[in-house]
């Protein structure tokens, strides 16, 4: 099965401007960049970033700072617990960051910029840029987590299943979004580039909303598990939230052409569809210690890839036995959904894929992107 989506346009036409303060401003000698070639093949195609997060100079993304100075914010206008309970959400969320998309911003910017651009407040600016995107991310997934009634995250339970937590929870979401947009504004402001990165931050939200509300739409609901709805949703909940955003978000904060996103488009919009397939196969098929979550796909009913492509090769028999058992919260249902999975040899078929969409990723950037980006 061929689950390729079409291509993408980039984050507007704007001219992306480069901070004013950054010393690509001055009339200093252009250095050799890396190629684009090199960093997006870098780029992992899976959850794990180990790949990025050993480079020496990934740092711990400001987490003490992040945390320290959205306590104090918080504080100012909370005179009952003075900040604190953001402290707590703050900290108990964080470990569990894999700081994937964080550390991809960081190293965009870093990618597209000369060594002479590298100073401790350029840096600074990457991090607490990609921070603000994981911030975002987890302020998504903490509501996720309810709607989907997920018992863990990150091997700990979700944060909504704390005892004294519960569907305050909901709030601490908005709390952490609130938190992103304070940092942009405080950090930000002063730039060129700010106008675009709320931009992307705001057009990466709707996205990704909508995109809850497809899954939503589509789960438990056999008649709706088709490849071209589900093409939809991974462009919407999830290439544009894990792929484009941090990219995009380098590549502005760089002061590089936008029009380098749309060279960069189908890269990015494939490394996002496998990134949900991936997170969907695993929910079934993986080591729960090692995702950091139990998988409740099945009982759920979710709008999910196995799903899909289950409905798509089943016979009629199969697609009857998946329409009473799917989305059933037993044991013998459960039992009998995975099975059919087996039976249909699924997990071949996404070993397959995986081998497929590297060849086509490899074979693209080659032909497409075999040059260097610089500022202009």
């Amino acid at each position: 099965m061929s689950l390729v989506p079409s291509t993408s346009g980039s984050q507007g036409n704007s001219q992306t401007k480069r901070p004013r303060d950054d010393p690509g401003n001055s009339k200093q000698p252009q250095m050799k960049q890396p190629k684009l070639t090199n960093w997006l093949a870098a780029v992992p195609t899976s959850n794990s970033f180990d790949a990025l997060s050993t480079r020496e100079e990934s740092n711990d993304m400001e987490t003490d700072d992040i945390i320290d100075e959205l306590e104090a914010k918080t504080a100012s206008f909370d005179k009952v617990q003075n900040g604190k309970r953001m402290r707590r959400l703050l900290e108990y969320v964080t470990p569990g960051l894999n700081g994937y998309i964080g550390i991809v911003t960081v190293e965009t910017y870093k990618v597209l910029t000369p060594p002479l651009k590298h100073t401790p407040e350029n840096l600074k600016l990457a991090n607490y840029l990609g921070w603000c995107c994981e911030l975002f991310k987890n302020s998504v997934n903490t509501g996720d987590d309810i709607i989907d009634r997920s018992q863990t995250r990150c091997n700990r339970a979700c944060w909504y299943r704390l005892e004294d937590i519960g569907l305050t929870a909901i709030n601490d979401a908005f709390l952490l979004d609130l938190g992103k947009n304070y940092l942009i504004g405080k950090y930000f402001r002063h730039l060129d580039c700010y106008p675009d990165i709320v931009e992307i931050f705001n057009e990466i939200s709707l996205a990704s909303y909508i995109g809850q509300q497809t899954d939503l739409y589509c789960s438990k609901d056999i008649s709706k598990l088709t490849t071209e709805n589900y093409q939809h949703l991974c462009m919407v909940d999830c290439t544009y939230a894990i792929s484009y955003m941090p990219v995009a978000l380098g590549v502005t904060l760089a002061g590089i052409d936008p029009e380098v996103l749309q060279k960069a488009g189908p890269v990015l919009t494939q490394l996002g569809y496998f990134y949900l397939i991936d997170n969907d196969y695993m929910d079934c098929f993986g080591n729960s210690e090692v995702n950091g979550k139990i998988g409740m796909d099945i009982q759920e009913g979710k709008f999910r890839w196995l799903a899909v492509v289950c409905m798509e090769l089943a016979s009629p028999e199969q697609k009857d036995l998946m329409r009473t058992h799917y989305g059933r919260d037993d044991p013998e249902s459960i039992a009998a959904v995975k099975q059919l999975y087996i039976d249909l040899n699924l997990q071949q078929v996404f070993k397959d894929y995986t081998a497929d969409l590297h060849e086509r990723l490899m074979t693209y950037i080659r032909k497409n992107l075999d040059g260097g980006i610089q500022e202009k």
